[in-house]
């Protein structure tokens, strides 16, 4: 058989849990500003303005080009136009699929669309093929100089 807790002593809990719910906070509580049961911490906080910190000098070939200290290759500056011209033609192609979508909702004057339909239009998805063209190109010839791509 199963006894269930006696009433008195449910009440005489429940009543007692009360008491301490209702009860006021410790003077030392209210003026720390915090509550009874969470303890104000003792310990300063470091600020970090005191930490000394190593100062250590690494010179090295590939620190220098990261840093763009080091004097450009005949490889890196030629990559770097590379990404720069695949930059300016994805813009170009944004610009123009704006203006495509312009001419759709008729939002650009009548000479405007009268271009856009007759040569922007046609030309569009050939563009768009050959800047997928370019950066794949750029892609092989990244992964076939990576001597990590090749284990």
């Amino acid at each position: 058989l199963s006894r269930s807790p006696a009433p008195a002593a449910v009440a005489a809990a429940a009543a007692a849990a009360a008491a301490s719910a209702a009860a006021p906070m410790s003077a030392q509580a209210q003026a720390e500003g915090g509550f009874a049961f969470e303890p104000k911490s003792k310990r300063k906080r470091r600020t970090g303005s005191n930490t000394r910190r190593a100062e250590i000098e690494v010179k090295g070939a590939a620190i220098e080009a990261a840093r763009g200290l080091a004097p450009k290759t005949a490889v890196g500056a030629s990559e770097e136009g590379y990404i720069i011209f695949l930059g300016i033609y994805i813009l170009v192609i944004f610009f123009f699929g704006v203006l495509l979508a312009l001419s759709a909702f008729k939002l650009i004057p009548a000479d405007l669309e009268t271009w856009v339909t007759d040569t922007l239009y046609p030309a569009y998805s050939p563009t768009v093929g050959a800047f997928l063209g370019f950066s794949s190109i750029y892609g092989l010839i990244k992964t076939r100089n990576d001597p990590e791509a090749l284990k």
